[in-house]
C-alpha cells in the first residue's frame, strides 16, 4: 500500500513510477534493496555524506511543499517515511524509528538521515546518537 503521503503528491502530479523511473517531487530516485544497503552502510563513513544529502533532499522537498510552522515536523516525519527507512516520530530533540527495514539502530545510514532530518529542523549542524531502547523502535537522541 502507498503511504498516503505519496497519495497526496501522486493527486498533484508531484510523484511518478514509470519507465525505469522513480520521481518524488521532481527529484529522481533509485529504489534498493535493503540488504544491499545494509551492507553499504557498514561502514562508518557513509554517516556524512548521508547526513548532508538529506539535509538537502528536505530542505528541496520543504520549499516545493506549502506549509506553516505547525505543519513542518509532521511533513518531515512524511518525507522521511517516503525513504523508505521506516516510520520517524520526532519528539523535542528525540527520535524514534519504527518499522526500518536496517535490522541495527547503530547503522550509520539511518542515524546520517535521522541528522539531516535534524539539521534542517533545527537551522543548524547536530548528529544523532543511538540509544539502545525496548521494543522493536530505533531510538536517537540529538545533540
Amino acid at each position: 500500500m502507498i503511504s498516503p503521503f505519496l497519495q497526496k503528491l501522486d493527486f498533484v502530479h508531484q510523484f511518478r513510477m514509470g519507465d525505469g523511473n522513480i520521481g518524488v517531487l521532481g527529484v529522481d530516485q533509485i529504489m534498493l534493496p535493503s540488504a544491499l544497503l545494509s551492507e553499504l552502510s557498514k561502514k562508518e563513513d557513509v554517516y556524512g555524506p548521508v547526513k548532508k544529502c538529506t539535509l538537502e533532499e528536505i530542505t528541496l522537498y520543504m520549499r516545493k511543499i506549502s506549509h506553516g510552522e505547525a505543519e513542518k515536523v509532521r511533513i518531515v516525519e512524511h518525507v522521511f517515511e517516503t525513504f523508505g527507512l521506516g516510520k520517524l516520530k520526532i519528539d523535542a530533540h528525540k527520535a524514534d524509528v519504527s518499522g526500518s527495514p536496517l535490522s541495527d539502530g547503530r547503522n550509520p545510514l539511518t542515524r546520517g538521515a535521522v541528522a539531516g532530518v535534524f539539521c534542517y529542523l533545527l537551522s543548524k549542524d547536530v548528529d544523532a546518537h543511538f540509544k539502545p531502547s525496548k521494543g522493536g523502535s530505533f531510538v536517537y537522541e540529538i545533540k
